[in-house]
């Protein structure tokens, strides 16, 4: 099957409108736009809610189309996110996380997205994480990047763990991170780690009450686990929640 960089035409309709009611819905507030690239890349960001990859597709132009990894029990197993998954143009990579083959399948399929010329996203804390603090990192999107020889832009997050009218968001784009040679994939990883945690913005803080729409936080059914990490571990270990196994996934890129 051929894959285009552009999405089909009937997002270039849907795109502007969702721009509108994010905008609508929330306060956001966008710093970095200059540090985007011209060509395409790979885009990291730290994870907070569902609403995170809907927020980066209203917001970022239209072509190179996004594509993002995600977990399929929070995006196809949902019927109304499967909904707006198509409204979107199905720009989901949907995997099981328990199980290796899926991960390791997903981002063989990332890859070919990426070749195609489309700017894939990834979230590689693997899970929801907490306002200004990380999770440790999966690696996935580094090896990416080592394999393509292709950019890295670090995008932080703040403000959407808790959802409801003209909610405060802010978004930091910082400026890419280039592989380099003589650095191996967990080496990058780490320092990737680094900058993100320099680079999300500090929390915009809560309305007066009443909150109105506060359902939107749950509207997927998305969990938000306990946090129990540092906020500085830059890689999952052995028998850390969410760490899967100890194998590294970038090996199935060959």
């Amino acid at each position: 099957m051929v894959m285009h960089s552009r999405p089909k035409w009937f997002f270039y309709i849907i795109k502007p409108m969702l721009n509108a009611v994010l905008r609508i819905l929330f306060n956001i507030r966008v710093e970095g736009w200059e540090n985007l690239p011209k060509k395409p890349y790979i885009m990291v960001s730290n994870h907070l809610s569902w609403i995170d990859p809907i927020v980066y597709l209203g917001l970022w132009s239209i072509a190179p189309k996004l594509v993002f990894i995600a977990n399929a029990a929070t995006s196809v197993k949902n019927p109304m996110a499967r909904f707006f998954i198509g409204l979107a143009d199905h720009p989901l990579v949907p995997f099981d996380k328990r199980d290796r083959r899926s991960r390791l399948n997903a981002l063989r399929s990332m890859l070919r997205q990426a070749q195609a010329g489309r700017n894939v996203c990834f979230f590689p804390e693997g899970r929801i994480g907490m306002e200004g603090k990380m999770c440790p990192f999966h690696s996935g999107a580094f090896a990416l990047s080592k394999k393509l020889e292709r950019m890295v832009v670090p995008v932080g997050l703040a403000g959407t763990n808790s959802l409801y009218w003209r909610k405060p968001i802010r978004i930091s784009i910082g400026s890419p991170i280039t592989p380099q040679a003589d650095e191996t994939i967990d080496q990058m990883t780490i320092r990737a780690h680094a900058v993100m945690r320099s680079l999300i913005p500090p929390y915009p803080g809560d309305l007066p009450e009443p909150r109105r729409l506060q359902s939107l936080a749950t509207l997927f059914g998305v969990e938000h686990h306990p946090f129990v990490f540092d906020g500085k571990q830059a890689l999952y270990k052995e028998g850390d929640p969410d760490g899967y196994d100890p194998l590294r996934e970038e090996s199935g890129l060959n």
